[in-house]
């Protein structure tokens, strides 16, 4: 009798898990690997977000800096060059803020030297600031942004990632005209490119292509004065 309790007993000790344990111990490890999961994908998705806005960062500074050495750098064309028939009195040939238009005369590359030619900032409407140049001193008004043609060559320096609306990129002052206000009335105004004194610069940029988040935003001015930037 003593025998036959005692093999029970060891087919009783030796059985493991039964079904509701191993179903408890299941959910219990699954409870564990999401939460490890979910604080894996908030990790992963916060050092997205530093990433972005470091990109975003470097890219508004980058931009900024090639923008701002263009206009200082700006060379004041002949009338010739320019296709004019007078002088201009300063280098900006289109000063176009509601189309984020910039066209300034400047010394562009041309094989292994440098030539007079013309640069051309613009905001195409679809999130991409567009540069182009056109390789000769004689002016021929550019094509559509960011089209190629009519001697103009085009490259993308944002692209799709300028959150700025295309009215906002650029605002160009006179003597008269402010950010584009008549001083001393506040009535809107638009300085004729030759007379423009100041170029306002203002660069939103995202951290990735289509995305408005982590964005970057920068301002800078340059002024022009007697016909050479300063």
């Amino acid at each position: 009798m003593s025998a036959s309790v005692e093999r029970r007993s060891l087919v009783t000790e030796d059985s493991g898990f039964s079904l509701i344990e191993l179903l408890v111990t299941m959910l219990v490890a699954m409870i564990v690997l999401f939460a490890i999961l979910q604080g894996s994908e908030v990790f992963a998705r916060g050092a997205k977000r530093v990433d972005d806005a470091t990109k975003a960062q470097d890219a508004a500074r980058t931009t900024m800096r090639t923008i701002v050495g263009s206009v200082r750098d700006g060379r004041l064309p002949t009338a010739a060059e320019a296709g004019l028939a007078a002088q201009p009195t300063t280098p900006i040939r289109v000063a176009n803020a509601a189309t984020g238009d910039l066209v300034v005369a400047t010394s562009v590359p041309s094989g292994s030297s440098t030539v007079p030619g013309w640069t051309r900032y613009c905001a195409d409407g679809s999130g991409s600031l567009v540069v182009g140049q056109r390789a000769t001193a004689a002016f021929a008004t550019p094509p559509t942004c960011g089209t190629a043609g009519n001697g103009w060559t085009q490259g993308r320096v944002l692209d799709r990632t300028l959150v700025s609306d295309r009215a906002q990129v650029f605002d160009f002052s006179s003597g008269s005209c402010v950010a584009g206000q008549v001083v001393g009335t506040g009535a809107a105004c638009a300085p004729a490119a030759d007379t423009v004194t100041t170029v306002g610069i203002r660069l939103s940029v995202a951290g990735s292509a289509g995305s408005t988040e982590s964005r970057a935003t920068i301002r800078n001015a340059v002024s022009v004065r007697n016909g050479s930037p300063s």
